[in-house]
Parts: C-alpha cells; sequence; structure tokens
C-alpha cells in the first residue's frame, strides 16, 4: 500500500471515529444514515457498505469467505469490534432466531430497555442531525454562509463551491471521453 493510500485510509477511520459515540450498554453506536433494517453504513474508498463489516476489517482483519458478522449486543447499528463476531450465516441465523430476541430482551430491566429504545431508536438520528446542523463549515472546511450555501426546502444543505468543484471535474471527465 502506498503513503497515499495510508493517508486516504486513516482520513476514513478519523471520519468513522466521529460519527461514533459510547452509550452506556458499550455499544459504539453510528450515527448518521441506517437502512431499513437497522444497519448504519459508511462512505469507504468511494463506495457505501455496512459500518459493522467496515469495523470489523479495521479491527480485527478481513472477515473470512463464507461468514458473515454478528452483533454479539444485537444492536444492528453498533461498531463496536468487541461486540462484533464472524460466523457463519447457519450460526448467526440461530443465534438471532425470534427466541433468542425475546430472552434478551426479557432479561433486560425496564429501564435498560428504555435506555436501548433512547440509545439505538432515538439518540442515534438526533444527534446526527444536531451535530450537522451544529456545523459551521461543510466536509471539505467552506464556511455555511449565505452566499454560498443553497438550503433546501426539508432544511438540508449544500455548499455551493463544493457542488461547482463536482460539476467542474464532470464536464472535464465528459471532455476527456
Amino acid at each position: 500500500m502506498d503513503i497515499a493510500a495510508i493517508q486516504k485510509e486513516a482520513i476514513s477511520y478519523e471520519r468513522f471515529l466521529k460519527r461514533v459515540y459510547v452509550t452506556p450498554t458499550h455499544c459504539w453506536q453510528m450515527t448518521g444514515w441506517h437502512d431499513k433494517d437497522g444497519y448504519a453504513h459508511f462512505h469507504k474508498s468511494e463506495h457505501k457498505s455496512k459500518a459493522h463489516r467496515i469495523s470489523y476489517e479495521w479491527h480485527k482483519g478481513k472477515i473470512p469467505d463464507g461468514l458473515t458478522i454478528d452483533h454479539l449486543c444485537k444492536n444492528k447499528g453498533c461498531v463496536n469490534p468487541d461486540h462484533l463476531e464472524a460466523v457463519t450465516i447457519q450460526e448467526n441465523a440461530r443465534r438471532h432466531n425470534a427466541e433468542g430476541y425475546k430472552k434478551w430482551w426479557a432479561q433486560l430491566s425496564d429501564d435498560n430497555k428504555q435506555q436501548f429504545i433512547d440509545d439505538v431508536c432515538i439518540k442515534g438520528s438526533l444527534k446526527a442531525a444536531a451535530i450537522k446542523k451544529a456545523a459551521t463549515h461543510c466536509r471539505r472546511g467552506h464556511e455555511w454562509k449565505p452566499e454560498t450555501t443553497y438550503t433546501a426546502p426539508n432544511g438540508n444543505r449544500r455548499c455551493n463551491v463544493c457542488f461547482a468543484d463536482v460539476q467542474k471535474r464532470a464536464r472535464l471527465k465528459a471532455k476527456e471521453k
């Protein structure tokens, strides 16, 4: 791996850690977008992957062929490598059948159930939204100010400086073809 690739990987890891907060149950909860099944996603090396798989590979190495990653904590948004284990698909299904979830949920106190719901279902998305709204600069360092920011009707912001750069690169790429 060359220096540029190592630097790119380090930057990705730093971005990854900025999106993680630790819950009272020691889960590393990933903020940001989660799919309909509850899995957090992360962009690394110009492609989007499930965040728990990226975390496993960064901390424990390549996922062996034929294995999948099991969340020992039952929290699909968790990326704590100590809560992740590579297992066969059959073992993962056996561990996580409906009875397994019922037993796990039944052993939690009412306070822990509420804490889990607050941390996993509510705080993750609210924290990500609050962080994004509080940001004073775009991810490439341009200041959010009215003359360089487009605000969509849903409240999302777009940096016009970055957008112009993307358009310029796209035009240059199209000319090369």
